[in-house]
């Protein structure tokens, strides 16, 4: 018997659970809570109200926890837990949400080199991140050649900035010798002409 098929059926004519009152009131949600009111009709099974979780529309014990193509799931967040994988016709991976892109190619490479079902990537993923990553790639080392650039002109205004304040230090201290030489020969000519006078 085909349980897989089976199953499907079943899950086809499962009706959707959802919160009692969440039609009137949108802030409650579609996610199914269970009813505990006294008075609740729905808690009660009352004809006319939202049908609650019941025996009946569970999946075949044989395919309980499998996929859709009838393997079992097993999450995957390195390359030392594909060797959890023992059986590769029953068994298929699921790459953990938390794995990094760079991580995660190394992971699909390794499972295709060992013929191994990956159950949540398609095939052209793996092409999708390569494309990424050397996006990435091109983007930094033209940020890097940006800085570079950027700093090899501020050193450049920093050694015109040095020559010219050394250029106008020197420029000050010979003004500064001129000014102290007219000061010393005004007092000797002030001191001359003291002397005349006595």
């Amino acid at each position: 018997m085909d349980y897989l098929a089976l199953r499907k059926t079943i899950k086809g004519k499962k009706p959707k659970y959802s919160r009692q009152d969440s039609h009137k009131k949108p802030k409650l949600g579609d996610k199914w809570r269970k009813p505990k009111g006294i008075q609740s009709k729905m808690r009660l099974h009352k004809r006319g109200y939202k049908r609650s979780p019941e025996v009946g529309f569970g999946s075949p014990r044989a395919v309980k926890g499998l996929s859709r193509d009838g393997y079992e799931a097993i999450s995957i967040s390195s390359i030392e837990d594909i060797k959890k994988i023992t059986d590769v016709k029953k068994q298929a991976a699921v790459i953990a949400s938390s794995v990094g892109k760079r991580k995660r190619l190394d992971i699909i490479s390794a499972l295709s080199d060992q013929k191994i079902k990956i159950l949540n990537l398609s095939q052209d993923y793996a092409d999708k991140i390569k494309k990424e990553l050397e996006q990435r790639k091109k983007l930094k080392e033209s940020r890097e050649k940006k800085k570079l650039a950027v700093k090899k002109e501020l050193e450049k205004k920093a050694k015109q900035k040095e020559k010219e304040e050394t250029e106008n230090k020197e420029e000050s201290s010979e003004e500064r010798l001129d000014a102290i030489t007219e000061k010393e020969m005004e007092n000797k000519e002030k001191e001359k002409i003291i002397t005349k006078k006595d």
